[in-house]
């Protein structure tokens, strides 16, 4: 029976040769359509999905009016964390990813190798708390208690180190607010593992926010500026 059909099925694209085809394109299009709506859908639906407890995270973001025009951005002053935490006990933890919105500029002194990134954080030691944190080298209790501590991603650490584990090394540091352009070195303290790609960040370095200690102290009390961007966990 079903041989019967594919015969039949075969005479009639032989003589109708334009519209089989015309059908099987069409039916070709709505099918790839119908997967790429499915697989975007179900990137949107896993976007940080890999953090712990990711139901319960939350992104501190800011809306703002301007001269008629209106705007919503993941950013928030630094004051609003700590306000939040001490008036609503129902915020079990939360955490400041600070990004300056210009590239860094890393140096690895022995090699005089160079590479810049748009994905560098200033941290503080919550963040471990709040989001996944799998490190494939380091004390994951202290990767950033140290002030110029800091903590390279799977890739990164490769193309500088290659295989090696590069805890207790050095690179320097170079960007235009956080150290006025000139190099500072930093310890490196970890490894962690990449990001997936459907994440809110995608750090190539997190690095202690010790090192801004003047800036830190200065937006953390501020309720306009917003450099910070700001995340909490309920």
């Amino acid at each position: 029976m079903f041989r019967n059909y594919l015969t039949i099925a075969f005479r009639n694209f032989r003589r109708q040769k334009g519209f089989a085809l015309l059908n099987i394109m069409g039916l070709a299009i709505g099918l790839a359509s119908v997967t790429l709506i499915y697989l975007f859908i179900i990137d949107e639906q896993d976007f940080d999905r890999f953090h712990p407890d990711s139901d319960n995270l939350y992104i501190l973001g800011t809306h703002r009016k301007v001269n008629g025009n209106e705007g919503t951005s993941a950013y928030a002053a630094g004051a609003w964390l700590k306000a939040i935490k001490n008036r609503f006990p129902e915020v079990i933890s939360g955490t400041q990813v600070v990004s300056m919105g210009y590239p860094a500029s890393f140096w690895d002194r022995k090699t005089d190798k160079i590479l810049l990134s748009e994905n560098t954080f200033w941290v503080n030691p919550d963040f471990k708390d709040v989001f996944h944190f799998p490190l494939r080298h380091g004390d994951p209790k202290t990767v950033f208690e140290k002030p110029n501590g800091i903590v390279l991603s799977a890739t990164i650490a490769r193309q500088f180190f290659g295989d090696q584990n590069p805890v207790g090394k050095t690179l320097e540091i170079s960007h235009i607010y956080a150290t006025d352009n000139k190099y500072v070195p930093l310890t490196i303290t970890g490894v962690l593992d990449d990001y997936p790609a459907n994440s809110h960040i995608q750090p190539d370095y997190l690095i202690s926010t010790g090192m801004l200690h003047s800036m830190m102290t200065a937006n953390n009390t501020n309720w306009l500026e917003n450099w910070g961007l700001g995340l909490a966990g309920f």
